[in-house]
């Protein structure tokens, strides 16, 4: 995107004070947030993320293999790409 700029740490912990204090209907805003900023998963992959097969907390590493799609209200294939947040 043209003139975006990421944000510096105190801009992102005034972005996480707010998310904990903004909450939406499923109340889960103060969770996806730290993960979007540590990863850059949008939040649809965040919601369709399957504990035991995409997260690794051994080695710090989690697997995007789906989103989910308001539209469809479940999670659609995407192609999988390791992230990692170390």
């Amino acid at each position: 995107m043209e003139g975006a700029t990421a944000l510096d740490f105190e801009e992102a912990k005034l972005f996480l004070e707010g998310a904990r204090v903004y909450e939406r209907g499923d109340g889960m805003w103060h969770v996806y947030m730290p993960v979007a900023l540590r990863t850059g998963l949008r939040v649809g992959e965040m919601k369709a993320l399957r504990w035991r097969d995409d997260i690794d907390l051994r080695r710090g590493r989690l697997r995007v293999q789906r989103s989910h799609h308001k539209s469809t209200a479940s999670p659609c294939p995407r192609a999988a790409s390791p992230v990692s947040s170390r």
